[in-house]
């Protein structure tokens, strides 16, 4: 009897110990329990703020914390279907919205509308809601651009419009005034032709016209077609003392003849006095003589000069022509001194043994400071070394 006591006893103990090793697991779990409760309650909270901005509804005043703390659970599945039921109105709300996208591109006539999916899918929606906008915008441009072609158009023939009219839902009105507008156009061009008619019978001309203008314009014209009528006779008038005039102008013609006659004596003798210059320059009567003038092409072509002084250190080569030489023209037995007035930067030729058979090109060069009785020559293209005697001169393709 004492044993079995003491095995139970132990057994008692034993399971004593259990029992407090699971209650104290039983706590852990809870305490995880109530955690892990408590971070949901705080997500469902957030998410109602959430679903609460700007939509006019309020969640998250009725699923706070406290409303779903654990010792609230009897009333759980009410609170819970006001958080489902405020996500289904979202999910309704982003449909309807979705459908009025759609509807708006298919009304500005977008060329890609979007389908219903692109616009409720996230990764898609920005994008296709983007492009809507982008449409919208090109269908507002052009509906800027025909309203301003209206107010220009309007502007020119006499109607006062103004954007918002036509904007604002007043077309009808706007209409209303360019068609009154166009009426009185019609009319008025209509009373232009009648009256172009009327002016073509006072000439005895039956012509039709078409161009616009108003009446009054017309009647000034046909008044202005009788005046000229009577201008006509004053022309005629004025055309008597024309006659007149040219009759006195052939009389001066006839004393311009006699003048002119006067004038060939002259050029007669003139004529004899150069045939006896001619003569006394030891020229032939029929030679023509066309003195040169300083600076003529004629004169820089007769130049000839001779490199004089190359200086190597610093590149440049002086010619022993300058604003003072002077070339001679031979005219009949006389010499004609010319200067041909040498400036800077004209283009030159460099040649040895000039009127000799071995002749030779040597270089091209510039004259770049002109003195009196020398010049620097500064050498652009160079066939052979320049020396010292070699001559220069001015080819026909340097004075281009």
């Amino acid at each position: 009897m004492k044993v079995t006591n003491i095995v139970l006893s132990i057994i008692i103990l034993l399971l004593a110990i259990a029992l407090a090793v699971s209650s104290f697991f039983l706590y852990e779990k809870r305490e995880i329990m109530l955690n892990g409760w408590e971070k949901l309650t705080t997500t469902i909270n957030e998410t109602a703020t959430e679903l609460d901005k700007k939509s006019g509804t309020k969640l998250a005043e009725e699923l706070t914390q406290n409303e779903l703390h654990h010792t609230n659970y009897a009333n759980l599945d009410d609170k819970l279907k006001k958080l489902n039921e405020g996500a289904a109105n979202l999910v309704k709300q982003r449909d309807a919205l979705a459908n009025t996208i759609i509807e708006i591109a298919r009304t500005v006539e977008a060329n890609n509308v979007p389908m219903e999916e692109a616009l409720t899918k996230l990764e898609s929606s920005s994008a296709s809601a983007e492009d809507v906008q982008k449409q919208v915008r090109i269908f507002r441009q052009r509906r800027d651009a025909v309203i301003d072609s209206i107010v220009a158009s309007c502007r020119k023939i006499g109607v006062s419009v103004s954007k918002n009219d036509l904007k604002n839902g007043n077309s009808g009105k706007v209409f209303t005034q360019i068609n009154k507008r166009l009426d009185a156009i019609n009319t008025q061009i209509r009373t232009y032709e009648n009256e172009a008619r009327n002016i073509g019978r006072i000439k005895g001309v039956n012509s039709s016209f078409n161009a616009g203008d108003y009446r009054s314009s017309l009647l000034k014209l046909k008044n202005s077609v009788q005046s000229l009528s009577n201008k006509l006779y004053s022309t005629e008038g004025k055309l008597r003392s024309a006659e007149n005039r040219v009759r006195q102008l052939n009389n001066t013609v006839k004393q311009r003849d006699q003048r002119i006659s006067n004038l060939n004596s002259t050029i007669n003798k003139k004529n004899t006095e150069v045939k006896q210059l001619k003569r006394a320059l030891g020229l032939e009567p029929s030679a023509v003589v066309q003195p040169w003038s300083d600076g003529c092409k004629e004169s820089r072509l007769a130049v000839k000069g001779k490199i004089i002084e190359i200086n190597d250190k610093f590149g440049f080569y002086v010619v022993d022509i300058g604003k003072n030489t002077l070339v001679d023209q031979k005219i009949g037995n006389r010499i004609n001194k010319i200067n041909p007035k040498l400036v800077n930067n004209m283009q030159l030729t460099v040649a040895r043994n000039m009127n000799t058979p071995e002749v030779k090109f040597v270089a091209k060069g510039k004259l770049t400071n002109v003195e009196d009785d020398c010049s620097i020559v500064e050498i652009s293209d160079s066939t052979n070394k320049v020396l010292i005697g070699d001559d220069v001169f001015f080819a026909k393709d340097d004075l281009k």
